[in-house]
């Protein structure tokens, strides 16, 4: 039997944004948004695959709604071709405002122009059902 008001399902979403830093030039101290997260998400995971890497540029990564930002990866950098950095499972801040959200990705250390990087984010929706 199902409880009195109905209940929730929930369900996980994976995304990701390859971007080519060669075609997209973003330079040490600028923000991308990368991946749109819907109103009421919870970021379980994140990181970043490098398909191929430039050794002294660092990526940040941080969930980004109208109530601020919450870093979910502190800068770090590649180290060789198809590494991949995870922030492993987010504890703290992470559920995205009713405005909806983003990941952004913040470019530190060196101007981001040759690497080809994938940026991924795994969240959980809620959805209430009557």
């Amino acid at each position: 039997t199902r409880p009195a008001g109905g209940h929730i399902d929930t369900f996980t979403q994976f995304d990701q944004k390859h971007i080519n830093f060669a075609l997209e030039n973003v330079a040490s101290g600028s923000s991308i948004d990368v991946i749109r997260l819907p109103a009421g998400a919870i970021v379980l995971n994140c990181g970043a695959h490098a398909v191929s890497y430039e050794s002294t540029v660092t990526y940040q990564i941080d969930k980004v709604d109208s109530d601020g930002a919450t870093t979910l990866m502190s800068a770090t950098a590649h180290t060789g071709n198809g590494q991949n950095k995870a922030a492993g499972m987010v504890a703290a801040n992470t559920t995205v405002n009713s405005s909806g959200g983003t990941l952004r990705v913040t470019i530190g250390a060196a101007n981001a122009t040759a690497g080809k990087i994938t940026f991924w984010c795994s969240y959980g929706v809620l959805k209430e059902l009557a």
